[in-house]
């Protein structure tokens, strides 16, 4: 009996995997969340100078932009969630050096991308209010709460 012997991954695959997993979801994602902000900036534009024409520039222009900001910032967030997830272990396959990494280290790394994900859907479940409220809702009645 010998040793089972194990074939090093082609090059051209690593890139072609670093490529799809990494690059491509991370210029979607920067192309859809602009797109997504663009929309939203002009049409809090267009709802805060109709507002101002019939009441008045006072706290919804101000709540606007607040309410863009935040839009920024969450997007922010879920963009580097993704990259802090999903770079670090796609570098090390990228460049080959998984045998060289600590076991342990190797382990924390390949758990990154789970942990990752799984922040992104709880940012999602929190941040969009109605389907939070609507579950604590359920949940409380299901449970008996008041």
């Amino acid at each position: 009996m010998g040793c089972a012997r194990q074939e090093q991954t082609p090059y051209w695959l690593q890139i072609y995997s670093f490529v799809i997993f990494i690059i491509v979801p991370l210029i979607l994602n920067a192309i859809f969340n602009s797109l997504i902000f663009i929309t939203v900036r002009s049409s809090s534009r267009r709802v805060a100078q109709a507002v101002a024409a019939t009441t008045g520039p006072t706290a919804k222009i101000n709540h606007s932009n607040s309410r863009d900001t935040r839009l920024l910032k969450h997007m922010l967030f879920i963009f580097v969630a993704y990259i802090i997830g999903w770079l670090p272990v796609s570098c090390i396959l990228l460049l080959n050096v998984d045998v060289h990494v600590n076991l342990t280290v190797s382990q924390f790394l390949r758990l990154l991308p789970v942990i990752s994900s799984f922040i992104t859907i709880l940012d999602l479940f929190f941040y969009n209010h109605d389907l939070t409220k609507y579950l604590t809702e359920k949940i409380f009645k299901y449970l008996h709460i008041k």
